[in-house]
């Protein structure tokens, strides 16, 4: 259900990271901008992206229907193979008894309906095949397209996040989403 899952849409794989996707997420993650809306970032060296890499494995691993600890994915494209992002299931930030999807694309594949499907298809595996009852997200609000994503899914808006402080603090002012199982 998580080693070796495969997850396929009408354009993408989506899989687990495996060593040789290093170079390519680091690539990804250094483009200029990567990090503008996410409260995380940079990684200035590939040994930070290999030891990512083998935590997520070590996760998925250790990772049960109970208790997620990270499921951390690369979307491909179906016909040429090529690393555009990433997508998951985690625990949030915040609220860490809490299931989080997220997705990053490359910014040459940004706009084209990839990370749309990527999350829906990942919703759909976390609803069907993991069978959490609940996953969220965030989103900074001037994160326009990501919000138009998180919508499409169905995600209902809760709240914004504030009021944290030290480690937290930069989680401040995003959109907090959840969404339910279709009954």
């Amino acid at each position: 259900m998580f080693v070796n899952s495969k997850i396929e849409t009408e354009r993408l794989v989506i899989r687990p990271y495996h060593e040789e996707d290093a170079q390519a997420i680091f690539e990804m993650v250094n483009e200029e901008n990567h990090f503008k809306y996410m409260p995380d970032g940079p990684y200035n060296k590939i040994e930070e992206i290999e030891s990512l890499i083998r935590w997520s494995k070590n996760c998925n691993a250790k990772n049960t229907k109970e208790k997620i600890y990270k499921f951390n994915l690369g979307m491909f494209l179906k016909e040429t193979g090529e690393f555009i992002g990433i997508c998951g299931l985690g625990p949030h930030d915040v609220y860490l008894d809490r299931i989080e999807v997220y997705y990053s694309l490359k910014k040459k594949y940004q706009g084209k309906g990839y990370a749309k499907e990527a999350a829906q298809a990942v919703v759909a595996y976390g609803f069907n095949t993991i069978e959490l009852p609940k996953i969220v997200a965030t989103v900074h609000p001037e994160n326009v397209p990501s919000v138009k994503i998180i919508e499409g899914l169905g995600m209902k808006y809760q709240y914004t996040l504030s009021g944290f402080e030290g480690d937290l603090v930069e989680h401040n002012g995003y959109a907090y989403y959840e969404l339910e199982p279709s009954k």
